[in-house]
């Protein structure tokens, strides 16, 4: 964690250190668009319909699509 606060800029999945280093630094996460393993088997690998519907965000990450 003290590594990625003192970096300049973060970039990698969306994961809770990811998104507590923001404060510290430019993050840049991947959006997650497709259902993955922990979502139940049936849905893994389907698109997901409205991935950001939530509107869960975190002030100062940069999502990429």
């Amino acid at each position: 964690m003290y590594l990625k606060c003192q970096a300049k800029v973060n970039i990698g999945n969306e994961t809770g250190m990811a998104l507590w280093g923001a404060k510290y630094s430019d993050t840049y996460v991947l959006g997650n668009k497709v259902y993955g393993p922990n979502h139940g088997g049936k849905n893994e690998g389907k698109p997901r319909k409205r991935p950001f519907k939530s509107g869960n965000f975190v002030n100062k990450v940069n999502y990429l699509t």
